[in-house]
Formats: structure tokens, C-alpha cells, sequence
């Protein structure tokens, strides 16, 4: 069953086009982040779902039933604000019953379900301090059980984790998911923060220029985008042009920088066509002398080394002038390998090279 679907959904603000065309539709109980660049077009989103916005265009469904006329109110949307948004004249029990004092809820009901929510964030023995003597994620947590308490149709997080620090924020990250999973509630996050979508999304849709550019699985477009634009912006990655140099039944060979060539299983490419190429950093390995089996490697001498505590990376400059990285454990090349100007190799796994018309 559908939570959500946004069907055709156009906006333009002060005479500009901000969403072309957005499509979306996010299962009962997904978690769906929108991700991109700053001026994507993933708040307008949000806040055409919330009905701050009414599309010129489009439709809005919450659970089967079209609300895009609807005003914010009489929608059974949570939002949580980057910066939370607390009453800072209530206390965190006020905060949090709030929105079921607005829908006339009982104040025997009221206090029962403002008391399990505060539970389940564990802040119920703090209910009674006002929210300028709370940490940031205590603030946290209230704007979430505010948002909960009402047991939306749909949860939308804006930004939730911006204002934390990044101890914080990686523990706020579990807790975010664990609760979002007990509760099954819809829920959809805009964030710019690659891990943090990664991490708490079931599905992430990668937004620029007002359009969904693709969607899919964390690990799908991670590992495997279908976009070239998709895998520079989502994580680090190394993209370099090669030719088509062969063309077979059983694939195309592309050569490029550095002395790779490969065999990739593709039949949408002709000879002598350019192509993109790209892998992440974390596929390639290193080798101190030029790889003996046909291996798709490339060949060059260390440019440079980043040190990152659980993982070294490793720019290789190639005769052609262009750089690879590689990150590597720190454990697995001696100081010797890594050497400013020492020759080396680059082994690229196969399994993870993607391909992408130039």
C-alpha cells in the first residue's frame, strides 16, 4: 500500500520553475530521503507534501486520498525542523502536547500519550524543563515525540541532524532509525548529508536542478548508478574518459589513462566512441610493479597521501597527467609503497567499474 505519492508535482516561486515534474511514490512504513545540492528543490519538496506550498501543478496523496488542496492543518503530517522549533515559554510535556491540544484531544488522553512518547525518546524524566536548558539532543528528540505524538500519516524531517555535532549525530542516526522502524510511520527526510541518507533511508532519491534524478537503494546507488552525475556527487569517486577501442559479442574494450584497458560486459557502445568510466576509491588496490595477468589496472607514482585514521588515501598521477585515488587500510601498504614520486600500480575490481555515455 502506497504512504505517499507525488504525481506530476510543478512549483514555481517568484516566477522561477522549481520542480519539473516530480515523481514519487513511497510505501506504507519507507523511509525515503531526498538528497542533492543546496537549491535542488528538496525543501520545496517537503514543503509542498506538508501543504505550505500548493503545487500549479500536480497531485498529493497521502494514503490513497488526494490532499493537495488541503490546507497544512488538516493534514495528519509530523515535521520536524532543522533548528526544532520548540515553544520556548512551554515546557518539554507542553511541547510535545501541543499538536493534541490543537485536535481537541482529552487532557486524560493528552498526559497518557505525551508520557509514552517522552518514554520512547527517553526524556520523560525531564518533562517538566523548558527547552532552552536542553542540549541539542534532547531538542532533538522533543521536536520528534511533538511530531510522533500525533501518530502522523507521514513523518517529514527536515535537515533533522543538522545542528548536532558529529559525536551526536551518529548516535542520533541508530536512535532515528531503531524509532522509525518500531513506529512504521512513512517517513521522508531531506538532508545534503550523503551518510546520513545513506544510512537511514530505505530508498534515497538524488535531486538536481527541481528533478529526481534516480532513485533507488542506498548500496544500488552507491554502487551501481545508473547516472554519471548521480556517482560524482553521491560519496568519492574516480571518473576519467576512455575510447572504445573493440567491439565484440561478448562486450566492449575501453582504454584510457594510465595504461588501463579493460573488457566490460556493454553492447550499447560503438567503436571509437568516448565514454566515461568510474569506480570508487575503495576498489582499487595497490601493487608495487605492474600487475602480470590481465588486469584492469592503471599505472603511475604516488602524487600524494592523505592520512584519515581508518583508512589512507592514496592519489596516483598518471604519465597523461590524471589522478586516481585509492583509499586503502593504513595497515595493509608500508611507508616504502606510498612514497611521494614511488612507481605504482592501481588494480581496479572489475565487478564495480560503471560506464557512463561521455
Amino acid at each position: 500500500m502506497s504512504g505517499l505519492e507525488l504525481e506530476d508535482i510543478n512549483v514555481w516561486l517568484n516566477g522561477q520553475k522549481i520542480l519539473h515534474d516530480v515523481n514519487i511514490s513511497i510505501a506504507k512504513g519507507e523511509c525515503v530521503a531526498l538528497l542533492g545540492p543546496s537549491g535542488c528543490g528538496k525543501t520545496t519538496t517537503l514543503r509542498t507534501i506538508a501543504g505550505f506550498i500548493h503545487p500549479q501543478a500536480g497531485d498529493v496523496r497521502i494514503s490513497g486520498q488526494s490532499c493537495v488542496d488541503l490546507p497544512p492543518n488538516r493534514r495528519n503530517v509530523g515535521l520536524v525542523f532543522q533548528d526544532y522549533a520548540l515553544f520556548p515559554h512551554m515546557t518539554v510535556a507542553q511541547n510535545v502536547g501541543y499538536g493534541l491540544r490543537m485536535r481537541k484531544r482529552s487532557d486524560s488522553e493528552s498526559e497518557k500519550l505525551v508520557h509514552q512518547f517522552l518514554e520512547m525518546v527517553q526524556l520523560d524524566h525531564i518533562k517538566d524543563r523548558m527547552p532552552q536548558s536542553l542540549s541539542g539532543g534532547q531538542r532533538q528528540r522533543v521536536a520528534l515525540a511533538r511530531a510522533l505524538v500525533i501518530k502522523p500519516d507521514i513523518l517529514l524531517l527536515d535537515e533533522p541532524l543538522g545542528a548536532l555535532d558529529r559525536k551526536l549525530r551518529d548516535q542520533m542516526q541508530v536512535e532515528l532509525k531503531q524509532l522509525q522502524k518500531q513506529l512504521g510511520v512513512t517517513t521522508i527526510i531531506v538532508t545534503h548529508d550523503q551518510e546520513e541518507a545513506l544510512s537511514l533511508a530505505d530508498r534515497v532519491a538524488v535531486m538536481f536542478g527541481g528533478k529526481i534524478r534516480e532513485i533507488g537503494t542506498p548500496q544500488s546507488l552507491y554502487d551501481r548508478p545508473k547516472h554519471r552525475d548521480v556517482m560524482d556527487f553521491l560519496g568519492s569517486s574516480n571518473l576519467f574518459r576512455c575510447t572504445v577501442t573493440h567491439v565484440s559479442g561478448d562486450g566492449v574494450t575501453v582504454s584510457g589513462p594510465g595504461g588501463f584497458q579493460t573488457v566490460l560486459n556493454r553492447t550499447d557502445f560503438q567503436l571509437n566512441q568516448n565514454v566515461l568510466v568510474g569506480i570508487r576509491p575503495e576498489h582499487l588496490s595497490i601493487e608495487c610493479a605492474v600487475p602480470d595477468s590481465p588486469r584492469a589496472s592503471v599505472s603511475g607514482t604516488v602524487h600524494e597521501t592523505v592520512y584519515k585514521g581508518s583508512l589512507m588515501e592514496v592519489l596516483i598521477k598518471t604519465t597523461d597527467d590524471h589522478i586516481f585515488r585509492a583509499a586503502v587500510s593504513p595497515r595493509s601498504v608500508t611507508p616504502g609503497q606510498i612514497e611521494s614520486g614511488t612507481a605504482i600500480s592501481l588494480v581496479l575490481e572489475k565487478d564495480f567499474i560503471q560506464i557512463f555515455q561521455d
